[in-house]
């Protein structure tokens, strides 16, 4: 049976998760100055909008394909229904938009799963969801 991971092994895949992120808006950013032929003005909406939905994409396609992004990976988690389903991409939707949600309460949402006895974290709760260790990654 899988049983939930712990809110610091959650923590030590975002760490993973927010580098290569870094690495992906990088790139996309490059592109985008590109086409526009030059540097964009800071606080231009149309380009941070390009970079959330960005960063919508980089987590919910893997989400939904493999079931964790590549920092969950190392870390043995995947991300599930609760139903042990994969997710679809209304729960992609409201994981991420909960996940933003948590960050604007100071974090309080992401460590919320130190206290709460399934070790799920707001953006679980709202998308139905869950955390749980793989041992079969890596194997």
């Amino acid at each position: 049976p899988l049983t939930p991971a712990s809110a610091w092994r959650r923590f030590a895949a975002m760490g993973y998760d927010l580098l290569l992120l870094a690495a992906v808006l990088f790139a996309v950013s490059g592109i985008a100055v590109a086409v526009a032929g030059g540097a964009i003005a800071s606080g231009n909406v149309a380009f941070q909008l390009y970079l959330l939905f960005i960063t919508y994409l980089y987590f919910a396609v893997f989400w939904k394909r493999a079931g964790y992004t590549p920092g969950m990976r190392p870390w043995r988690m995947r991300v599930e229904r609760l139903d042990g389903g994969s997710l679809g991409w209304r729960q992609t939707v409201l994981r991420f938009s909960g996940a933003w949600l948590s960050l604007a309460a100071c974090g309080l949402g992401f460590f919320w799963a130190l206290w709460d006895a399934d070790k799920r974290m707001w953006h679980d709760r709202l998308s139905g969801t869950r955390v749980v260790k793989d041992w079969s990654l890596y194997k």
